[in-house]
């Protein structure tokens, strides 16, 4: 059976990709997992894997062009499967057609009337939950619940006495995908710092901000946002002094931008006032800092290999760090962090 390769969606606010080049020409076979095409988008380069083993039967887009996200950009046949130029063009139209649908019966249930439970809507009502706390939903449902990363305690049910159903599940989770893919990167005024941010996810969700760590950005977390917004509302940001934020003349102390961070989160509204923080490296201890002068507006901290927990610190790196960026010092530099340096 024929496989349709699309364009990838790499990060939040990717809306298309360009086709820089073809590893492999129309007529060649593939491996399921090899390289098959050089995709750029506004933040990284990346090679897309074959999705199937088969023959690289058809090429839509060309190097050099552009595509938006999930548009075909070629086609797999399975080996031994031969189809003709018409039968090609009359699949790749149907896959087409099948995702135009799809996006319209989706903007149809987003500004569909919501209807209330506590109005007692007829036919949707909110699930019962046992006295040890269990939701009155289906096996499916609960199957389905756990792979989308849905909590069932959201989701209105449309079953005998409002159990959850697998549809119900359904409606949950490409509405939490619409949610994520409305993602729009944005700047924002924070004392006179222009600040480069990303935010997407359900907009009544637990919140967690992501903080990147020294050299990085919010495209630091580009492949592990869409997982978490399926389920939170989310926020990266490029700090001040990082990414496509300014870079004022000022104190760039971890307990600095900790306070930059809170004016960060005061500008973005009330909704911003408690959550959950997730930090990496510097943004560990901007975290950390976060956390020791607003205690209150802490849920939970998760740092990732963090600075600031210990006085162990290679000053070698550092004094790479601050040498002049030749590909020589920069080799020399990433080695260190990587486990294999045949990897840099």
């Amino acid at each position: 059976m024929a496989t349709i390769l699309s364009m990838p969606k790499w990060g939040l606010a990717m809306k298309r990709g360009l086709v820089v080049e073809w590893l492999k020409q129309p007529g060649e076979s593939l491996l399921q997992g090899e390289p098959v095409v050089q995709i750029e988008s506004e933040k990284a380069t990346n090679e897309v894997e074959a999705p199937a083993t088969g023959i690289l039967r058809w090429i839509t887009v060309k190097e050099g062009e552009n595509a938006p996200v999930g548009e075909p950009i070629a086609l797999i046949t399975a080996p031994g499967e031969e189809l003709s130029d018409e039968q090609v063009a009359t699949l790749l139209r149907e896959d087409v057609e099948a995702r135009q649908q799809q996006a319209e019966m989706l903007t149809k249930q987003r500004t569909a009337p919501k209807t209330s439970a506590s109005a007692g809507a007829a036919g949707t009502v909110r699930a019962s939950v046992s006295a040890g706390g269990r939701v009155n939903a289906s096996p499916a449902a609960r199957r389905l619940a756990q792979e989308h990363g849905i909590d069932l305690a959201t989701v209105p049910g449309t079953g005998p006495g409002g159990m959850i159903g697998r549809e119900d599940v359904l409606l949950a989770a490409e509405e939490a995908k619409a949610s994520a893919e409305e993602a729009e990167e944005q700047v924002i005024d924070v004392g006179g710092i222009a600040t480069h941010y990303l935010v997407a996810g359900p907009i009544n969700a637990s919140r967690i901000v992501f903080v990147h760590g020294l050299g990085g950005s919010l495209t630091t977390w580009a492949l592990n946002l869409p997982a978490f917004a399926q389920q939170f509302r989310i926020c990266a940001l490029d700090l001040a002094g990082a990414g496509s934020s300014d870079k004022p003349t000022m104190d760039y102390s971890a307990p600095s931008l900790a306070d930059f961070l809170a004016r960060f989160l005061d500008a973005l509204g009330s909704g911003w006032q408690r959550m959950s923080i997730v930090g990496h490296s510097l943004g560990g201890a901007v975290a950390l800092a976060f956390a020791e002068h607003y205690p209150q507006r802490i849920e939970r901290l998760v740092l990732v290999d963090s600075a600031g927990l210990g006085p162990e610190i290679n000053n070698t790196v550092l004094n790479l760090i601050q040498t002049e960026p030749t590909p020589e010092h920069i080799r020399a530099e990433l080695a260190y962090f990587f486990a294999n340096v045949n990897l840099v």
